[in-house]
């Protein structure tokens, strides 16, 4: 599942989630392009985090590594 967020005021808000990283990219990108706010999606596992602005976006895929 891939949650959608809004940077408001008041930090990072829960807006929607999705199960697909595709539909949850393109929700966000229509929600930043018709308001100017900034979006992100994160999955539920916080290996994906990718960042909308009116600018333009980008995705992460982190790599996580246990260190003992």
């Amino acid at each position: 599942m891939i949650t959608i967020q809004v940077l408001t005021d008041q930090g990072w808000m829960n807006e929607d989630q999705h199960p697909t990283r595709d539909m949850a990219f393109w929700h966000a990108r229509a929600k930043s392009d018709a308001s100017g706010q900034t979006y992100r999606l994160v999955s539920n596992d916080q290996n994906l985090v990718c960042l909308l602005t009116s600018k333009g976006s980008d995705c992460w895929d982190i790599e996580t590594e246990l260190v003992a």
